[in-house]
């Protein structure tokens, strides 16, 4: 996913389009949710984007 898709990603969650809950993905530090797992954080710059618990 690149700046542009995270960003669109983004805007969808706010619109209410899409909900944080539906992504897979979380950054452990900003909260912020995403659909892929990324090594650090395209919001925040943190290594701690896991896997949403169940």
């Amino acid at each position: 996913m690149s700046g542009t898709d995270s960003a669109l990603s983004k805007l969808k969650r706010l619109a209410g389009l899409t909900s944080e809950e539906e992504l897979p993905y979380v950054c452990l530090s900003c909260e912020t949710g995403y659909d892929v797992q990324y090594h650090v954080c395209p919001n925040c710059g943190s290594y701690a984007v896991e896997r949403r618990p169940e």
